[in-house]
């Protein structure tokens, strides 16, 4: 049924006539089925992947601010860790509004819910790269929102004092460096988070 619901909210929304109303009506319709749902980690899937065919053109962000979608997002990820396919499309759309969105951006360091446990996106991020840094399109998924997140000075201090440079991108170049999807956002980061590494016979600042 929860799948239907996707299917439904994709096919009345892609038309090439889109209007905002109906592509925020469809928004808000996916981000509160998240948020009802995403102890499923199918539905989180679904979810996410709806949102980044919604979110890509012109981002419908009143709705995702207001229902928190940051924040069900990273849920979704610390619920489902260890599934590679909700990780990597959970972080897709938080790299998508991040770079879109600044609040959406700064909403991903911390949490608007009461509860002090709700996990927040830098410590959650860096445990999903634990667990799947064998599987490259889900670290290329984490790289890209890493490298989004880094243009924010704010946040980009977070990210150096949680050492996300020296613990996983410096990790992730070793790794991939055949893989050019991987090796151009890794080493932006880098070079953004003040930890430059040696490439093609050089030295970055």
């Amino acid at each position: 049924m929860l799948k239907s619901l996707f299917i439904r909210v994709n096919l009345k929304h892609r038309g090439e006539n889109l209007k905002v109303a109906g592509k925020e009506n469809a928004v808000r319709d996916v981000c509160l089925a998240l948020s009802t749902h995403k102890v499923s980690p199918d539905v989180c899937e679904a979810a996410a992947a709806a949102l980044v065919s919604l979110l890509l053109d012109d981002g419908c962000y009143e709705p995702f601010n207001e229902l928190d979608c940051t924040g069900n997002l990273v849920a979704a990820i610390s619920l489902h860790t260890k599934n590679a396919k909700v990780v990597k499309n959970c972080c897709k759309v938080l790299a998508t509004v991040v770079e879109a969105n600044e609040e959406c951006a700064y909403r991903f360091l911390t949490s608007d819910r009461e509860d002090d446990d709700a996990p927040t996106g830098i410590p959650t991020v860096m445990e999903a790269y634990r667990l799947h840094k064998d599987n490259a399109m889900v670290v290329e998924a984490i790289v890209r929102l890493l490298l989004e997140l880094s243009n924010y000075e704010d946040i980009n201090v977070e990210m150096q004092a949680a050492l996300i440079g020296p613990l996983l991108l410096s990790e992730v170049h070793k790794r991939y460096k055949e893989n050019r999807d991987i090796m151009g956002p890794v080493e932006e980061a880098l070079d953004r988070l003040g930890a430059g590494v040696q490439r093609a016979g050089r030295k970055t600042s």
